[in-house]
Order: structure tokens, then C-alpha cells, then sequence
């Protein structure tokens, strides 16, 4: 039984769904199914994914609805698993299509699998493609399921108010908190509620580690050798790219290790950089480093949950607010010469020598659990799912 149904379709976005996927078989085992919508996803390699399977949780992809009426689908997910020697031989602009060009779902297809499996909600996450967003949730509407919208808004960053009136077709929206982009809570737009941010609650954070630890504690990284480690975080829309000045300056300097880690939503298969760093997941790169420049990003909030320095960039996206500037619990730079200043300063100081150590406690109250120390996340998304399902 589907009982809750889940559409996932790129890598990051994957933390915002899991826990909550978790949390709801661990209350109703095998009441919850993924279903991935990006044939370049691979499911049975990610270790969240490959967790929620061990946990009798369905994750699947769209051709396993069916495969004749999403036959295109099918072609593009058996193309992304040819040998890693034919693929290098295909031009690199054909992957992204293989995912861009899916816009619709088989619409007789996913209704009778919702009435088969007796599915009585549907979340999709945000950043799905507006095309198949809307199919998706017409038929749900044909079906008389509740949709939700699973916001995937950078948690990390505080937007200016804006009106997406995408967002109006769902029955309720699930925010982390009250930064947002969608201003303050409405009930005209749509149903919005706000249960604390799922990825770094405290119960989450103690699996999530765990199971970083079992997949990737044997992964060869460099090693120290009275060196001090540096990550880096691309930052590609804004030009913050590995052969950027600064990145190049830190590489060469023979006092670091540096790492740099691409951008996790690549639109590539997994075996065009599954020998690269790109290809082990950001929690265990940020465990190996010492200092860790990223600009906006809601990876920085794994950077302090796990107490390492935190360099921001400001000059990278000087117009953006990010909630570690306003809440003072990073190490904000305004030009390369106060990076390289800080990562200098730095590079033998930990966090829980610095001022900086309050602040991110008072950071993690308000954006992780909406200023309620007491709050319980991943129980408030399991309520909030089994009492929809409830007054059906």
C-alpha cells in the first residue's frame, strides 16, 4: 500500500523528503512510496535512499508505474547505465535533456496506481518542473488526494516576499519556518503550515551521521600530514567555479589540503564523476574539513551543525542575505584578501573557541525549530501527514 506518495527528482532535494519518509514507516511500516521523475537519479546507489529501502520503504521509478506509457523514460534511464566508456564517447550536453525534456507524466497511469495502492496524500517537492507539477497534481484533484507542496527555499537564506502562483495549485505547503519566500503564513496561498526544518533536527542528524559513516568511513581522502584542510563549495551562478583565483591560490598553497565540491545537482549519470569527490555526499566532505568556504547555501547549516569554521563570502552574492550573516555565526569576507586573511587566522581555531558558538545555538533554534527548543520535528511531519490521511 501507497500510502503516502513522494515524487523526488534531484540529489539534494532528497533531504528534505527522506526524513520525513523515515519517520512516516517507522509510525506505518510500508505505507510510504518515492517515486523518482530523473532517470539520471540513481536510487540504489544513495545511501538515504538505499536506508529507506532497508527500512521497507518503496522507492521507484516512473517506469515502474509503466513502462509503455512512460517508454521515454525507460529509454533514457537504461541510457544513463550503459558502460562509463560509451558514455564518455556520447557528447555531455545530451545528459541534461535526458531529465529537461520529461515534463509529463501518463496521466491514466499514475491514477490508477493512486487508486490501487489506496494513496491518501501526495507531496511533491517544489522544484519539480512546473509541466509535470501540475499533471501530477490533476490527477491527484481527479482522485480526491490532498497535495502538498514540500518547499525546497534554501533554509539558509532569507528571501524578499514573493508570490509564486505555481504554488496556489496545492491543498498545503510545508515550510521549515517563517524565512521564506512566500511571506507571512496564508491561508489564501496556499494552506501553509510551518513544522521546523527536517535535514538537520537533532534526530535526524544522529542517522544521518550514522549512516555516513557506515557507506563512507572507508573513502580515501587527503590525509593531513600537519596540513590544515580546506573545502570549498562552488557557487557555479555566480561565478565561484574551481578555477576561480582564490580557490586556485588556496590549492596552491602547500600549508592546505583543498577540496573543491561541484555542484551536487549535476545533470549528469552518477559514473561520470563517481572516481571525483563530487560523488561522496557533502556531510562527510564538511567531517574531514577544518575551515569551509561556501557562500549561500543550506549546506552551511551541516558546516555548523557540526561546529567547523565557516567562511562566507559575501562578495560572491553581495545582495543576498544568508541567516548565519544576520544571526553573526560564520566568518562573513568582503574581498579575496579577507578570505585569505580569515582561512589564514583560522586554520587552528575551532568554533567552539570563538564567540561564534552561542550564535550558531540561537541560529539552530530559530531556523531549525522555529524558536520552540522543545519541538519535535520529525514527530510534527508525522502528525501532520497522519491527520490528513485521517479526515479522509
Amino acid at each position: 500500500m501507497s500510502k503516502y506518495v513522494f515524487f523526488i527528482q534531484l540529489e539534494p532535494d532528497i533531504d528534505h523528503t527522506v526524513p520525513i519518509a523515515y519517520k512516516l514507516n517507522q509510525a506505518e511500516q510500508g505505507s510510504v512510496t518515492l517515486i523518482c521523475l530523473n532517470p539520471l537519479l540513481d536510487i540504489y546507489s544513495d545511501y538515504r535512499l538505499k536506508y529507506l529501502i532497508e527500512q521497507n520503504v518503496s522507492v521507484i521509478y516512473l517506469h515502474h508505474i509503466s513502462i509503455i506509457n512512460n517508454f521515454l523514460f525507460f529509454i533514457s534511464y537504461y541510457l544513463t547505465r550503459i558502460p562509463k566508456v560509451l558514455m564518455k564517447i556520447l557528447p555531455g550536453r545530451i545528459w541534461p535533456h535526458l531529465y529537461s525534456n520529461l515534463k509529463e507524466v501518463s496521466r491514466p497511469d499514475l491514477k490508477n496506481f493512486f487508486k490501487k495502492n489506496k494513496t491518501k496524500v501526495i507531496t511533491i517537492d517544489q522544484a519539480l518542473p512546473v509541466k509535470m507539477m501540475k499533471s501530477i497534481v490533476e490527477v491527484a484533484k481527479e482522485c480526491g488526494i490532498p497535495t502538498v507542496c514540500l518547499t525546497t527555499a534554501n533554509p539558509a537564506r532569507i528571501y524578499e516576499k514573493s508570490d509564486d502562483e505555481n504554488m496556489k495549485m496545492f491543498d498545503y505547503m510545508m515550510r521549515p519556518h517563517e524565512i521564506s519566500p512566500f511571506g507571512e503564513l496564508s491561508i489564501n496561498n496556499p494552506k501553509e503550515v510551518i513544522l521546523g526544518c527536517m535535514r538537520y533536527c537533532k534526530e535526524w542528524q544522529i542517522i544521518n551521521n550514522s549512516l555516513i559513516k557506515d557507506y563512507f568511513s572507508n573513502s580515501l581522502l587527503p590525509q593531513k600530514n600537519e596540513k590544515r584542510n580546506i573545502l570549498i563549495f562552488e557557487r557555479s551562478t555566480k561565478g565561484f567555479l574551481n578555477n576561480h583565483e582564490i580557490v586556485e591560490e588556496l590549492s596552491n598553497n602547500k600549508k592546505f589540503n583543498v577540496i573543491f565540491k561541484g555542484r551536487p545537482r549535476l545533470l549528469l549519470p552518477k559514473k561520470m564523476y563517481e572516481d571525483t569527490v563530487n560523488s561522496l555526499p557533502s556531510s562527510f566532505l564538511i567531517t574531514w574539513a577544518d575551515i569551509v568556504v561556501c557562500s549561500v547555501s543550506s549546506i552551511c547549516l551541516e558546516v555548523l551543525a557540526q561546529k567547523k569554521t565557516l567562511i562566507y563570502p559575501k562578495f560572491i552574492a553581495p545582495d543576498e542575505l544568508a541567516t548565519y550573516e544576520k544571526y553573526e555565526s560564520c566568518l562573513k569576507v568582503d574581498n579575496k584578501k579577507e578570505l585569505l586573511d580569515a582561512v589564514e587566522k583560522y586554520s587552528n581555531v575551532t568554533v567552539k573557541d570563538t564567540d561564534y558558538n552561542q550564535n550558531i545555538d540561537n541560529l539552530f533554534l530559530d531556523v531549525v525549530y522555529n524558536k520552540n527548543s522543545e519541538l519535535n520535528v520529525l514527530e510534527n511531519y508525522k502528525n501532520f501527514f497522519q491527520d490528513i490521511s485521517s479526515s479522509l
